[in-house]
């Protein structure tokens, strides 16, 4: 009964730490969740904009040195607001998850430019 009781017991710590490392890597990349539910269809997985929709809707590459050199206040107005084809989230999203959208679609960037040596 004893060994029975350690096994458990170490399942439990192995299964909360699988948890937890779970918890940690979702955190850990604010934003990207809801850019997927949101974003994807007009700005593709990367943002890069390379989707048949994306090339009809004339919607820009989020990765780009055009937009990732806007200020975050403009990007969040046109993510809340909409701009030309891109709807309005205002009422979809909060300002928080605006805000986390925001940071991803940086995070995109960063990722390019890391990519491309620059």
């Amino acid at each position: 009964m004893n060994g029975i009781r350690k096994v458990g017991g170490v399942l439990l710590v192995v299964l909360g730490l699988a948890m937890g490392s779970s918890l940690l890597q979702a955190q850990s990349v604010p934003g990207e969740s809801t850019f997927k539910a949101n974003c994807v269809l007009c700005h593709g997985v990367d943002g890069k904009a390379n989707t048949p929709l994306a090339k009809q809707l004339n919607a820009p590459d989020l990765t780009s040195p055009k937009v990732q050199s806007q200020p975050d206040a403009l990007l969040k107005q046109i993510i809340s607001e909409g701009k030309n084809n891109m709807p309005s989230f205002k009422g979809q999203l909060q300002p928080d998850e605006i805000t986390q959208v925001l940071s991803y679609i940086r995070k995109l960037g960063k990722a390019k430019k890391a990519g491309s040596g620059k």
